[in-house]
């Protein structure tokens, strides 16, 4: 028969070629074998082209004479093996795409590809379970999930199953048991630690995956493993994640918890010493034999790694877990557990701008007190309110009452004097500027220096900068903050990015740096920090970065790209974060609009804000009043509207001396001299040049300075006092260029600072043109 039928081919294909095509040659019979022989192996030429396809892993397993004949037609040339490369994301994407809307799409695609591998029987089958579970379904001709996402359970379906399964029940007693041992550990393995689940020793275990192996059943060879004790294994994967999470379900619950047992203990010698680099494997072997004491401590462990690996997100899903795990603890274990727990996950959720802050610090607060842990609950409340004062300043403001409330009962001074000097602190920021609060701060600073380790007092100096900065000490404020970051480099142990103190620093730094004038250096920190931020996942403190760079912006008359910067985050509302960008940058998009004459677009947006620090205060409302009525000054001066500009001028007056910030009451009695010669009363307008420039007498206040002169000159020429409006024109003049100086000369932003009109009136003197000026440093 076999000649007769390769003698008629030879016959068919001597007129017309012939493709023969046999499917799934794992189920051939062997006459159809001995007939692919045959063909394969005649001599006389035939059009004839002959293609199988069958599954690997269903012949080795089966042990059929179909791989032995592919083996013996390849090593003499007489076939040529095509392995098909498993599917790519973007293939099963491709099969979902005339079906699927595109996000669903790619999301699914993603998924079925983690599941199946790429393996198209099991793509496939995936989905169909999806659709018998009613997890997926059409409507319209559209695939549509019931559930989200990241809430699908893929699960082996009962026809993959029940394949494998077949395949499976083709092993020995020994190796299936071997194999199940292999499965706790999950896709990959190692032999050294897997063993510990049977009663066989690690060699002969790995002679048994090897044997597997070299038959390509189920598992093959990943290559030598050196554990940190020494020791050496081989190690296996599952040739496919299927294989294993079948093998795995076959056992008994109580059987799996044991060998969970026994293979974290395993794991627990041969990692001793470096036991982190396998936390999270040994949590999930510990958890599975309900050993909670040590599930915990092997997840606190993994969060500890995840965060040093800025891995914020990982680090938060593992703290969660431990809180879910917090019930099964041992009472004498839940409070040393617990506090510590919710602190760190509420730090991670603070330093990631997530909203979640504010429960999990209640939580701590809460639970701190049911403790009776004093300190901690101060220090819940305190960072809590900082929190709540991105929405609700007045909230976090009873909050820091409730903390100051609770600091007499500490026994230690030193912890006082740190609980009370933040508090202190704290009720500036958010409610506005306390001189008596002020000082205090000064005070308990000078005690901290002297009782406090370095790394502890370095957070206090960011804290106190900030009082500093505010009192127009720009100086002295970056001093104290890159003392504070010099102190956490070298002492921290911990990742510096989730300290809320290095947070604060990054924007504290390059502010003091503008308000001294350094512009070219505050940008360079600025860039710095926001492309760590952007590649750490910060999208807030990029963001508050911009807005303090268009803050500078705005001061060397870039108007267009202040405008460039605020206008997105005009349009962000709808959490805490979004709400305090959408704020500031709608005043400085004012103060903008203002520089440009566009003066109904700056009243929206400064009207608009104002009502809002009315109706409802978030933190640094006091101060950021100020540029906001400036701005509104300048608005009806433009508008020659005489009434409103003195009545704005007068307000931000009050706002300014209501502060230690000299910067803005110079400028406050500035407009107020500028609105005064609008009017034509000269006799105010001196008055107020004279308190201006008395505001600014001991202090480094360039911000103001070129101003408060440019100012002063204007109105000595109008008293025809020539000698004082020359000598307050040349001191304004030595004021813009070292600001212009500060830049880069190929800058854009000093080419915008000095063709402002503002500036060039004073460059434009008699002095000579900027151009010819030596570069004052």
């Amino acid at each position: 028969m076999l000649r007769e039928i390769a003698e008629a081919l030879d016959t068919i294909t001597s007129e017309t070629p012939l493709l023969l095509i046999f499917e799934d040659l794992h189920w051939v019979d062997y006459s159809t074998v001995d007939l692919i022989s045959e063909l394969a192996r005649r001599q006389k030429p035939a059009g004839l082209l002959l293609v199988g396809t069958y599954r690997p892993l269903d012949v080795t397993l089966s042990e059929h004479p179909i791989n032995v004949l592919k083996q013996d037609l390849l090593v003499h040339q007489l076939c040529e093996e095509i392995p098909l490369e498993p599917l790519a994301e973007s293939d099963i994407a491709e099969y979902l795409d005339t079906s699927a809307q595109t996000n669903l799409r790619d999301d699914l695609a993603k998924l079925l590809h983690r599941h199946s591998e790429g393996n198209p029987l099991f793509m496939v089958a995936a989905l169909d379970d999806m659709f018998e579970r009613d997890v997926l379904f059409r409507e319209d001709g559209e695939l549509k999930l019931r559930i989200p996402l990241e809430e699908v359970d893929l699960q082996v379906p009962e026809t993959l199953r029940q394949m494998v399964e077949v395949q499976i029940d083709r092993l020995t007693p020994q190796e299936l048991r071997t194999l199940e041992a292999a499965s706790i550990e999950g896709a990959a393995f190692t032999c050294t630690s897997s063993a510990a689940a049977t009663d066989t020793e690690p060699q002969h275990f790995e002679d048994l995956c090897e044997n597997l192996a070299r038959r390509d059943h189920v598992i093959r060879r990943l290559g030598a493993y050196q554990f940190p004790d020494g020791t050496i294994s081989t190690r296996y994967q599952f040739v496919h994640v299927i294989y294993g999470e079948v093998l795995y379900g076959r056992q008994a619950p109580g059987r799996r918890a044991k060998s969970h047992r026994l293979i974290g203990e395993r794991l627990e010698a041969l990692y001793s010493g470096r036991v982190e680099e396998m936390a999270a494997e040994l949590a999930h072997h510990f958890e599975e034999a309900s050993d909670w004491v040590r599930t915990v401590k092997y997840l606190r462990l993994a969060a500890q790694t995840a965060e040093q690996r800025y891995a914020h997100r990982e680090s938060a899903g593992i703290l969660r877990r431990i809180l879910e795990l917090i019930s099964r603890l041992p009472e004498a274990e839940r409070a040393i557990t617990e506090l510590p727990v919710l602190e760190k996950l509420a730090t991670i959720y603070i330093v990631c701008s997530d909203a979640r802050c504010i429960e999990t610090y209640e939580a701590l607060a809460d639970r701190a007190s049911d403790y009776r842990s004093i300190e901690l609950e101060i220090r819940a409340l305190f960072d809590w309110s900082y929190c709540l004062s991105l929405i609700h300043a007045d909230r976090s403001l009873e909050l820091i009452e409730r903390a100051l409330g609770l600091i007499d009962t500490l026994d230690d001074e030193i912890l006082r004097a740190r609980a009370k000097m933040s508090c202190l602190a704290a009720r500036i920021w958010f409610g506005g500027w306390l001189p008596r609060d002020a000082e205090e701060v000064r005070r308990m600073v000078s005690v901290l220096r002297q009782t406090c380790d370095r790394e502890s007092l370095a957070s206090y100096l960011v804290g106190y900068s900030l009082i500093q900065w505010a009192s127009s000490e720009y100086r002295e404020a970056h001093q104290s903050v890159s003392e504070a970051i010099d102190t956490m480099a070298q002492e921290r142990t911990e990742n510096l990015y989730l300290s809320l103190a290095y947070q604060r620093s990054q924007i504290y730094i390059p502010r003091s740096l503008f308000f001294l004038g350094e512009w070219g250096e505050a940008l360079r920190q600025i860039d710095d920090a926001i492309t760590t931020a952007d590649r750490n996942g910060d999208q807030f403190l990029a963001q508050l970065l911009r807005l303090h760079r268009a803050w500078i912006q705005l001061h060397a008359m870039d108007f267009a790209g202040v405008l460039r910067t605020c206008e997105p985050m005009v349009a962000l509302t709808g959490n805490f974060t979004r709400n305090y960008l959408h704020r500031f940058s709608r005043v400085f998009a004012g103060c903008a609009e203002a520089g440009l004459g566009n003066y109904d677009r700056a009243l929206e947006d400064l009207l608009s804000a104002r009502d809002q620090m009315d109706s409802q205060k978030i933190m640094m409302d006091w101060y950021y009043r100020m540029p906001l009525e400036l701005a509104l000054t300048e608005v009806w001066l433009g508008k020659k509207d005489l009434i409103r500009a003195r009545q704005e001028a007068e307000r931000f007056l009050n706002s300014a001396n209501a502060t230690a910030e000299r910067t803005w009451q110079a400028m406050a009695w500035e407009v107020n001299a500028r609105v005064a010669m609008a009017e034509i009363d000269l006799k105010r307008a001196q008055d107020c040049v004279s308190r201006a420039l008395l505001a600014m007498e001991g202090f480094e206040v360039p911000l103001a300075g070129w101003r408060v002169h440019a100012t002063a000159a204007e109105v000595f020429q109008r008293a025809e006092d020539i000698e004082s409006s020359q000598r307050h024109r040349e001191i304004s003049r030595a004021a813009i260029l070292k600001l212009a100086n500060s830049l880069t000369p190929e800058d854009p932003l000093r080419k915008t600072f000095l063709s402002a009109l503002s500036v060039t009136k004073i460059l434009a003197g008699p002095v000579g043109d900027v151009m010819s000026q030596t570069p004052v440093r």
